[in-house]
């Protein structure tokens, strides 16, 4: 009976200081604060990307334009501007015929084949004026942040009509992007009508999918 109340003794010993242990008190500096804001968490739930990436996640998204729209955010797409240490010249500025004909040929960035070059804004102002028609309250204009970085709002665009904008908004930059032109894969640059061309026979072909759907299905 004393060695079992000699080793009850130990083990509830034992068992205090792990409870004694398991209380911690505040630490003298705390690492998780943000030294530029002070706060511990983040508010990083109502930042712009977040809702940008939220519409990347659409169910009827086709998965070839939710994933441009990843790379897209992330400026993974395989510009010219990335390979101009590595290949040759030829493949690292913009492909069209009016900026081959400039001196010196701009180089291929995205905001040049997706906005700026001559093709690119022909495009673009089809498709604002396309949507204008199907939204006349919409206040879009061909910038960077709306077109490239899809800092969206109600304001913008209404809510019910953000799905169909996202969609159309993704398929037209991978039609530009498509047809920005590729030297080392022989693929020649496309004209404004050629993109738009694209652009509304894979549109058609979504809606006669979706319409094959709904008799078979």
């Amino acid at each position: 009976m004393q060695r079992v109340a000699a080793t009850a003794a130990v083990v509830t010993r034992q068992r205090q200081q792990q409870l004694t242990a398991l209380v911690v008190g505040a630490p003298t500096h705390d690492d998780l604060v943000d030294p530029l804001t002070g706060l511990q968490h983040p508010p990083q739930l109502d930042a712009g990307w977040v809702a940008a990436y939220r519409r990347l996640q659409l169910p009827r998204l086709p998965k070839a334009l939710r994933v441009f729209g990843w790379r897209l955010l992330h400026n993974a797409l395989w510009v010219g501007a990335r390979k101009m240490h590595f290949r040759p010249r030829n493949e690292c500025v913009c492909q069209h015929e009016h900026c081959m004909s400039l001196s010196p040929v701009p180089l291929q960035t995205l905001t040049h084949v997706l906005l700026e070059c001559p093709v690119a804004v022909d495009v673009w102002g089809w498709f604002l004026t396309l949507w204008r028609r199907i939204d006349p309250t919409t206040t879009v204009a061909a910038s960077s942040q709306l077109l490239l970085l899809d800092a969206l709002s109600v304001a913008v665009v209404s809510l019910p009509l953000q799905p169909l904008w996202t969609h159309l908004r993704l398929l037209l930059l991978e039609s530009s992007w498509v047809g920005r032109g590729d030297p080392a894969k022989d693929m020649t640059a496309l004209s404004a009508d050629a993109i738009k061309h694209r652009f509304v026979a894979i549109v058609k072909q979504q809606v006669l999918n979706d319409w094959q759907r709904t008799k078979h299905d």
